[in-house]
């Protein structure tokens, strides 16, 4: 987070937090941080990258490549190949923690949805139905029921409209 920081100040947990919401897996997130991290790489923080990545780069080389970088030095060909390593483990780092943090946005919503789901039938059946002709167990079915067809409704009225689409420009 250092690195960030020091590439979009002091904001930047709200700067990102804006940006997933805006695009979780893809659009600026992933770039944002991809370049916020290129960018913020001080020796200070090569120090911390290097001994999260482990055994991908060497801390002392990668301390030394930002040092290098701040002050605009040219770099070694051998340097130039752990920066190379850096970014790709850096960039496999992203992607893994937007994929897990996509999985558990969307286990999230699904969760709520089942419980809305399930509130609107048990809903439905106390005050359309008064509680009488259906028994409380049927509703609460119907509410499961509705939660895996949420999804599969929105592909079949898109289905529909095109095929509308379709017949109406064939009509002409």
């Amino acid at each position: 987070m250092g690195c960030l920081r020091r590439a979009y100040g002091p904001n930047v947990v709200e700067y990102l937090q804006a940006l997933y919401r805006e695009g979780r897996t893809s659009g600026e997130l992933p770039r944002t941080l991809r370049q916020g991290a290129r960018i913020g790489l001080t020796k200070e923080a090569a120090g911390e990258l290097a001994h999260q990545f482990g055994a991908v780069v060497n801390r002392q080389a990668l301390e030394d490549v930002a040092q290098k970088l701040v002050t605009g030095e040219d770099l070694s060909d051998s340097e130039r190949g752990l920066l190379g390593r850096f970014e790709l483990a850096l960039d496999a780092r992203i992607d893994a923690a937007l994929s897990r943090a996509n999985t558990s946005y969307v286990g999230g919503v699904r969760i709520l949805a089942s419980l809305v789901a399930l509130g609107m039938a048990v809903a439905a059946w106390s005050w359309l139905l008064d509680g009488k002709t259906v028994e409380l167990y049927k509703a609460v079915l119907v509410g499961v029921a509705a939660v895996p067809l949420a999804p599969i409704a929105k592909d079949v009225v898109s289905a529909l409209k095109s095929a509308g689409t379709a017949i109406g420009r064939k009509a002409r």
